[in-house]
């Protein structure tokens, strides 16, 4: 697929994960806690789903964050992402009781780390993604 390629391109030129490999790390900081939180439901949440939701958290931690340039992303992203089929909010009433404090914790410093600080990725603007904390 397309996105694959995208994908494959990004991991091939940033092997250390040092620069734009960062920005497929957007949503996954939420994204894998909620995967693991939401199994023991009938439906669980899938790897696209638990992202999709994971990345509008984080933009939502970036607009907090003052780092947000383009406010209009609040309404924008999650409206594209239903449009998609996509979720754009957590089923935290479904899931809560499931999960542990470990797996809903969000780290300092992101969900993975390979070296150096990565922090947590998050938006200032359309295409931007970058590390915040």
């Amino acid at each position: 697929s397309r996105a694959a390629r995208v994908k494959l391109a990004i991991v091939e030129r940033d092997l250390e994960e040092q620069d734009e490999r960062r920005k497929l790390n957007l949503g996954h900081t939420l994204g894998h806690a909620l995967e693991t939180a939401t199994r023991p439901r009938a439906a669980p949440l899938g790897h696209g789903e638990a992202v999709a939701i994971g990345t509008v958290f984080a933009l939502e931690l970036a607009d907090r964050a003052g780092v947000l340039k383009e406010r209009p992303l609040l309404d924008r992203v999650p409206a594209l992402l239903h449009a998609l089929g996509l979720p754009a909010e957590a089923p935290l009433a479904d899931c809560m009781g499931g999960c542990s404090r470990h797996e809903i914790k969000i780290h300092q410093h992101g969900w993975r780390r390979s070296g150096g600080d990565q922090g947590l990725p998050g938006w200032a603007a359309a295409g931007g993604a970058r590390p915040c904390g």
